[in-house]
């Protein structure tokens, strides 16, 4: 009697931890099933945190020039009103003769008041790579490649004797003001609440304890109700 008054209690809390997990998979579920009548594929996530949680955001980071700053959200760089993209992490970035300079461990992008890339060179082109920094000096574009730095000319880049006395510019984080505009802005069209409801209901996005925690409580509805149903309480006579 003990043992079957011990598994009807278990049995109860374990069923009531079951029920928020099953009524989560059941409401995801319902809405997946209607996503097109509803329009979630169309709909798309602008909450930082939200983005964040599904893995955009990875890198974010902000370079002031004066009143302008510099803006790399994942793969998308952003000045001003313009956007482009860049694949690979932006190392550095420079303002040299109006024009936003962009540089990537192994490539260096010129680009317009548009985002538009106007010019570019990589180490196919000679430049001395991998870039681990960038400055200007004197209206002069150096590099730090392997500890050294190199100025650009008009036939390439050659060592630059000596060292640069500009400061380079270090990137900062961003703000969380700047968060909630550049997630909105930059990012806002890549994540659809359909995309979100299926993580959650694959159990790809959530609570992994959660999720084991839940379906642990499930087998063990199973084996106990079995038990339950078979062992018949002994009457007394």
């Amino acid at each position: 009697m003990r043992l079957r008054k011990a598994l009807r209690n278990l049995h109860r809390w374990a069923g009531l931890l079951s029920a928020v997990w099953l009524l989560l998979l059941a409401f995801t579920g319902l809405l997946l099933q209607h996503a097109d009548r509803f329009g979630l594929s169309q709909m798309h996530v602008t909450s930082a945190a939200t983005l964040q949680w599904f893995g955009y955001g990875q890198r974010q980071l902000a370079w002031d020039f004066g009143d302008e700053t510099f803006y790399q959200l994942d793969d998308v760089i952003s000045f001003q009103t313009a956007q482009s993209h860049s694949a690979a992490p932006v190392v550095a970035v420079a303002k040299w003769k109006n024009q936003w300079v962009v540089a990537t461990e192994g490539s260096l992008r010129w680009l317009n008041e548009l985002g538009e890339t106007i010019d570019q060179l990589d180490d196919f082109d000679g430049l001395p790579t991998p870039i681990a920094q960038m400055t200007v000096n004197d209206d002069q574009l150096l590099i730090l490649v392997q500890d050294q730095w190199y100025q650009q000319t008009q036939t390439g880049f050659q060592l630059h004797q000596p060292q640069p006395k500009s400061t380079v510019i270090e990137p900062r984080a961003l703000t969380g003001a700047e968060k909630t505009a550049l997630f909105s802005e930059l990012l806002g069209d890549k994540l659809s609440y359909d995309k979100v409801l299926h993580g959650i209901h694959a159990g790809i996005q959530g609570s992994v304890w959660l999720n084991t925690l839940s379906a642990l409580a499930l087998f063990f509805l199973c084996f106990s109700g079995i038990y339950l149903f078979f062992k018949k309480p002994k009457r007394k006579c």
